[in-house]
Order: structure tokens, then C-alpha cells, then sequence
């Protein structure tokens, strides 16, 4: 993906484009306009698979829609022209179906990491912008705009997002009041004894795991302790500890840290502009934050968001960069 790309802007927001295009059709379908079929059911399944392999999805689309439209408002602020106008009114247009099937989601791990990750873009925003002619009242801009969104995503499910996320109260009493013995088997009740126990995994092996496969340790879990035939741990960190070890994390760690350096130095270099910097870097925390509640690194679509956003960050490293300074 990194070399087929080579950091070559025109063929980047390509893929972007043919990546959010894929995403509006994929909510067409499950919007079942056309078809008999509930309104975006995503309790359970998002794009046919589990639904907290594939929120990451629907998080990054919100972000990236978020950060360009306020992107498209600056630029209109600025020139005040029919193009500007334009690129608002398109952004709004994708931005309506996304909101829709972003506060469908049943995934408190989808909503928090939305909410941290956009504090973050809050945070560049204020440091970078000078660098960029722009001044801070930008970062106001992104704040406000994202205010609106999820207010109107509260409007329009509003009871159903806040009762998933104040459902779980005598789970978290039993957490912060360290009563670990005693946490009740509930969603994130169950992710706290997983947790216990990959930590036991990796102790047995630290350096090289048990191997990819762990499908048999989890079925032979004894049933009452609540996750028994689970096919992963729900925490890619402990995951990869208890797979392959602390040499396969360094191996992980190595990767990020060379498609982060490819970033950095496109956006030092003035290659790429600061609301796609901005947009990798939200790449990655949304990425980082899902996987603290979900291991979906090994699985669908944790290896294809890792492909394609991993690639196109990636793909800076074969760019033809400018001379610092230039």
C-alpha cells in the first residue's frame, strides 16, 4: 500500500475519497432505504461483523468529516468564495449520515475515543496553527463545529448513548473500591477478568507468547468464569503480549515508530499540510484508545484499517520531500 501510494498526495486523497466513498455506500445499504429493514442497526453488527471490531471505522470517518469541514470553513473565512461554499455544503452533506451512524453505534469504546481524540485535535490546533498562518480562534472554530455534532447526535440518540454509558455504575464501584475478586460479569466486568488473565498468559511466556493462535486457551477457560471460547482478550496490548511476547511488541512498537517518523518529517518538511498531519495523528489515537477495550488487532478490521491508514501514513517514506527550510 506505502509503495503503490509513495506519498503522492494526488493518489493519498484518492484513497481517501474512495475509502469514504465505500463507507456512504455501505450506510446506504444498511440504512435499508430502498429495502424492508431496520434504520441502521448497529447494536450488535456493523458491516457484517462484530461491532466493536468495526466502530473504529465509523470513528475515524466522524473525525476526518469533522476535521475537514472545519477545514472548508477556515478556507471560507479566509477567501469567502463559491468553492468554499461548495466544499462546506459537500462536507455537510457526508457529515449528516455519519452523525446518523455514529450515535447508532452501541460501543462506549467508539464514543470516549471520539470524544479524547477530538480534545487532542483541540490541543494541536491551539500549538500549530501559527505555523500555518492560521491563529488560534481556528481551534474555537473545530470546538464549536464539533460541539454542534455531537449535540445533534445527542438530540437524535440521545437516551440510548446515555444509558449505555451510565448502564455499568456497581461495575465501576467494584473497580474503583479495588474489590476485584467481586466484579460482576457484565461487559466491562468480563474485560477486567480477561485483562487478569492475559497478563497470566504472558507470565508463562513472556518472551515469545503462546503464538498467534490463542483460540485454544480461551475455550478452555472454566464457564463460570464468564468468557469462556472468547476469541480475543479485549485489549490488542495485552494481546500482543500474550501472542507474541515481548519480542513481537517490540516489533509492533518498531512499526509505529517508523510510520509516525515518515509523518512527522512529511510535516516538518512542509509536505503535507497541517489538517492532514492533524488527521494522521488522529488515525493513530483513535486506533490506540479503541484497543484498549477491544483486541481487534489480529482480526477484521483491525488488520485492514492497520493496511490502509498504516499504509498511506507509511507511504511519506518514499516521497520526494522538500529541503528543510524550503
Amino acid at each position: 500500500m506505502a509503495y503503490i501510494l509513495k506519498g503522492n498526495q494526488q493518489r493519498v486523497v484518492l484513497s481517501l475519497i474512495l475509502f469514504l466513498t465505500g463507507f456512504l455506500i455501505r450506510l446506504f445499504y444498511d440504512a435499508n432505504i430502498l429495502s424492508p429493514g431496520p434504520f441502521l442497526d448497529y447494536r450488535e453488527y456493523i458491516f457484517s461483523t462484530d461491532k466493536n471490531f468495526a466502530a473504529i471505522i465509523i470513528d475515524t470517518t466522524m473525525v476526518g468529516v469533522l476535521l475537514f469541514s472545519t477545514y472548508f470553513i477556515i478556507d471560507f473565512i479566509q477567501k469567502k468564495n463559491t468553492v468554499a461554499i461548495y466544499n462546506i455544503l459537500i462536507s455537510l452533506v457526508v457529515l449528516i449520515p455519519t452523525i446518523l451512524a455514529w450515535s447508532s453505534l452501541n460501543s462506549r469504546a467508539a464514543w470516549i475515543s471520539l470524544a479524547i481524540s477530538s480534545l487532542f485535535i483541540v490541543i494541536i490546533l491551539m500549538f500549530q496553527t501559527k505555523q500555518q498562518g492560521f491563529t488560534k480562534k481556528y481551534a474555537i472554530v473545530f470546538f464549536i463545529f464539533f460541539i454542534s455534532v455531537i449535540s445533534l447526535a445527542l438530540l437524535v440518540r440521545g437516551d440510548m448513548i446515555i444509558s449505555k454509558l451510565t448502564s455499568e455504575s456497581k461495575t465501576w464501584q467494584a473497580i474503583l473500591s479495588m474489590d476485584l475478586e467481586n466484579i460482576p460479569k457484565t461487559s466491562i466486568g468480563l474485560r477486567i477478568h480477561m485483562w487478569h488473565y492475559a497478563i497470566q498468559l504472558w507470565l508463562q511466556h513472556p518472551l515469545l507468547g503462546h503464538g498467534l493462535n490463542i483460540t485454544h486457551l480461551t475455550s478452555n477457560i472454566p464457564a463460570e468464569m464468564g468468557f469462556k471460547g472468547f476469541a480475543n482478550l479485549h485489549n490488542a496490548y495485552l494481546e500482543i503480549l500474550a501472542r507474541t511476547g515481548l519480542i513481537g511488541l517490540i516489533f509492533y512498537i518498531s512499526a509505529l515508530f517508523i510510520t509516525l517518523k515518515a509523518v512527522f518529517k512529511a510535516y516538518t518538511q512542509h509536505y503535507i499540510p497541517l489538517f492532514l498531519f492533524i488527521f494522521f495523528i488522529e488515525i493513530l489515537l483513535i486506533f490506540l484508545f479503541n484497543n484498549v477495550s477491544v483486541g481487534f488487532i489480529f482480526f477484521q478490521h483491525g488488520w485492514q484499517y492497520i493496511v490502509l491508514f498504516g499504509g498511506i501514513a507509511y507511504s511519506y517514506r518514499y516521497a520526494q520531500m522538500k529541503p528543510e527550510g524550503e
